[in-house]
């Protein structure tokens, strides 16, 4: 049987952020866009989603300027914006906000002191190392209250320069659904400008305890260097920082609560139970005789039964003393011991417990089963995939396995890119948990100070759709190069195993001022990523309680930002999956209770894709296709589509009590079909002796089976730019499995490779589908592919398909 080999190609050395235009549906805006225009200075708002160098002149950001703030929020939740104020001398601005009024009820409004000011802190970066295409320059990045960048002066911006405000606006419990409008003024010294705000409020809450676990590490000894204390105040700052962000620490500092008689262990639990009610949502349990704490573990056990909360479901264990087995060389003994030594503690906890008459009740039974399962977390890998040292063996040379062992490996993000990957990592433990260093880079999401914040934001989404239910971090406060303390740690970029900024998403609050941490807009984009995973996690559970699965509609909005967990997208994609995001979740909870059940993609004989859907609502809704009244069958109403605009939209409403709810589900953009029959001989030159049209197919036959090389210049290359989704080839292989690489040339940029990979006998499939993360200003229009392939002596063409952003 012919095989079909679907090789999804990464863009390497060329990928940048893509333009995000505009925060709709419509096209970005060709003309010059500033909210306002003085004598000092030129100011725009932008998206949190894409950075706005200080070192890049604004006309670079031409697409990218916005007239106002928009804002799409749901109770509970944190909203970001930026202002960017591009002078034309040197000048100080700050910013000031309006409460937001609520445009239908005159007595319902957001105050004015629900939005932080924060000032933006540039720092250099000299080398990119993520292969992004990203520029080298000034990176905003940190993000300094405005009160302490006045104090101290950071809210300056030189001439022909651009300096930004960062502005979170946090919608309460209360806030009433709707529309609200609210203006923004800039003081710009002689001078001042007002910027218009518009939030959209959808009644919708989120949790205050977030659903996802973490370990975020803050290191006692930078907080001692930077900050000038070591102190248990300063360390619960940090603390209370990372909550406030949806994150958690993994070590807590627990000196103040002792009682006389307590032990140790017993000052933890009660301080463990204190941070539970302030919102914490992951324990990390301590190490004592190299390996977990029991004795931590059964104090919080007994907490747990006084304060009857299940405390134990909060708790991993983070085995750093063998740390990433997959590229330290540790025996295999050693790692056996470490697993053997956690599974005996465990087992004693379990008995001592057991014994203890209070623990003989149900919810002190429960409370025993949670023991068991409390997560041995060791970051490696199943499979030997992305081992850099070789597979661990026994002295005796047998190979050591983790299968059928009490542990859970935690990857980093590249471990889940595939289902086959994902599978692994349902081993029947209660969690999943993944992570991010100084690896994996880009095309993988990071939180490399270079790489686009639309990243960390799907780093969460990621995590609600493949149930990955945990996320460490190695360090939040390094501010150390070469493992020596900096003098200023605001005036670099940590750079260490060639990345930018890993292990440094907060900065010391002592040098402005600030008592605890600074916060960075990586970290606020982390906050974002967790609070749209309760966002999903919410759509999830709604589904769930109406009979169906949610997955096919998750999938369809982040297959435009990632696919497995390589970055495909980015601002533009992001901006307009969220909202669709907000509408199908209002969709679910409203009256209506409208959903899409089913999509299924079909791609007929000439190529083109085509979708069915299913969609439910509650009875006596009346449901539409733009303005084509559906009919249910059974419940279900069925409606399939092509992608003939230039832009495609499922767009559903619902009729419920004179109520309308609505979906405007994005489905892509033009597609276009080449038949090989439009291939001529002028549209290739390489090193094959012959090329003709046979059966359908373009054929091009080579005398030797050492490297070929096919370079076209065909007109479907003139379709591809960065509203592509894909381009697709469909090439035969007459040969036995070949290998093969492909190049692009760029008008203003030369030849670059894409990636290499495998072509199997018969029918192959080639995807590149990453041109949306292309910098296209500077590389410019692509004019050539060139695919080179060893082992083959024939290969054919039968089509190349564009398929629209």
């Amino acid at each position: 049987m012919k095989r079909i080999m679907s090789v999804i190609l990464v863009l390497v050395s060329i990928l940048s952020m893509t333009a995000c235009k505009n925060n709709n549906n419509s096209a970005a805006p060709t003309e010059v866009n500033y909210a306002a225009t003085t004598a000092e200075a030129d100011v725009w708002c932008a998206l949190p989603s894409k950075q706005i160098l200080a070192s890049e002149d604004a006309s670079t950001y031409a697409d990218f300027r916005l007239d106002k703030i928009s804002l799409d929020a749901v109770k509970n939740e944190y909203e970001t914006a930026q202002i960017i104020v591009s002078a034309k001398k040197d000048l100080k601005f700050t910013v000031t906000v309006s409460d937001l009024q609520h445009t239908q009820d005159s007595s319902a409004f957001i105050s004015a002191d629900n939005c932080n000011i924060y000032i933006q802190k540039y720092v250099g970066i000299v080398t990119n190392y993520c292969g992004n295409g990203a520029p080298t320059g000034q990176y905003p990045d940190a993000l300094l209250p405005q009160a302490n960048a006045v104090e101290y002066e950071q809210n300056i911006v030189l001439g022909g320069k651009n300096g930004g405000a960062w502005l979170s606006f946090f919608v309460p419990k209360d806030a009433k659904p709707g529309s609200y409008t609210g203006k923004a003024y800039v003081n710009l010294g002689s001078e001042e400008v007002s910027l218009d705000i518009d939030l959209k409020v959808y009644d919708i809450e989120l949790p205050d305890r977030t659903s996802t676990k973490s370990v975020f590490t803050i290191n006692t000894g930078m907080m001692r260097t930077y900050e000038l204390d070591s102190t248990t105040e300063i360390y619960n700052r940090y603390m209370q920082f990372l909550i406030d962000h949806r994150l958690a620490s993994g070590i807590m500092a627990w000196d103040e609560l002792a009682e006389e008689g307590d032990s140790s262990s017993r000052i933890w639990a009660k301080t463990a139970y204190y941070w539970y009610e302030k919102g914490l949502n992951t324990i990390g349990l301590g190490v004592n005789n190299s390996t977990v704490n029991g004795e931590q573990l059964k104090e919080l056990a007994i907490i747990s039964l006084e304060k009857q909360v299940n405390l134990l479901d909060l708790t991993v264990f983070y085995d750093y003393l063998i740390d990433e087995p997959f590229c330290v060389k540790y025996t295999a003994e050693r790692i056996q011991s470490s697993i053997d030594d956690f599974d005996k503690v465990i087992e004693n906890v379990v008995a001592e417990l057991s014994q203890m008459d209070s623990f003989n009740t149900d919810f002190g039974r429960e409370l025993i089963e949670s023991v068991k399962t409390t997560p041995h977390l060791i970051t490696d890998y199943y499979g030997d995939e992305f081992r850099l040292k070789d597979p661990m063996v026994y002295t005796d040379g047998t190979p050591f396995s983790y299968e059928g062992q009490n542990v859970m490996l935690c990857p980093k993000f590249d471990g889940y890119n595939t289902q086959e990957f994902r599978n692994r990592y349902d081993t029947g433990t209660r969690e999943k948990w993944w992570y991010n260093c100084n690896e994996p880079r880009h095309p993988y999401p990071t939180y490399h100070t270079d790489d686009s914040p639309v990243s960390a934001m799907a780093v969460g989404w990621m995590m609600a759709e493949y149930g990955v239910t945990g996320n460490l971090y190695w360090i939040i406060n390094n501010s150390y190069l070469d493992n020596s303390p900096v003098e200023d740690p605001y005036s670099y970029v940590y750079t260490g195993s060639g990345s930018n900024g890993d292990g440094t998403i907060v900065y010391p609050g002592k040098q402005y001022g600030v008592d605890g941490p600074v916060g960075t807009i990586r970290l606020s984009a982390i906050l974002d990523g967790n609070e749209d995973y309760e966002l999903i996690k919410y759509i999830i559970d709604a589904y769930e309680t109406n009979g169906l699965s949610a997955d096919v509609i998750i999938g369809k909005l982040t297959a435009s930002i990632y696919s497995g967990t390589k970055m495909v997208g980015d601002c533009i994609e992001f901006e307009e999956a969220r909202k669709i995001l907000l509408s199908v979740a209002e969709a679910c909870s409203s009256d209506s209770r409208l959903m899409i059940s089913s999509i299924e993609e079909t791609i007929g004989a000439d190529g083109l894709k085509k979708y069915s859907f299913k969609i439910q609502a509650a009875d006596g809704a009346e449901v539409y296709v733009d303005d084509y009244l559906l009919n249910a069958a059974d419940g279900v109403y069925e409606y399939s589509c092509g992608l003939d605009e230039t832009k495609n939209y499922l767009n559903l409403k619902a009729v419920y009590n004179s109520v309308e709810t609505k979906i405007s589900l994005y489905l892509g953009g033009m597609q276009k079909v080449y038949n090989a029959e439009t291939f001529t001989t002028e549209d290739f030159t390489g090193t094959f002796t012959t090329a003709e049209l046979v059966d359908g197919f373009y054929k091009f036959n080579f005398t030797e089976l050492e490297k070929q090389k096919i370079t076209f210049a065909h007109v479907s290359l003139n379709d591809i730019s960065e509203n592509t989704k894909s381009y697709i080839l469909k090439l035969y292989n007459y040969g036995a499995v070949a290998e093969f690489k492909i190049f692009a040339t760029y008008a203003d940029y030369g030849r670059v490779e894409f990636s290499s990979g495998s072509l199997s006998a018969g029918e192959n499939e080639i995807c590149l589908d990453t041109f949306a993360t292309v910098n296209w200003a500077r590389n410019g229009k692509l004019t050539g592919l060139e695919l080179q392939i060893t082992g083959s002596d024939a290969v054919a063409i039968s089509q190349s398909i564009v398929y629209g952003l």
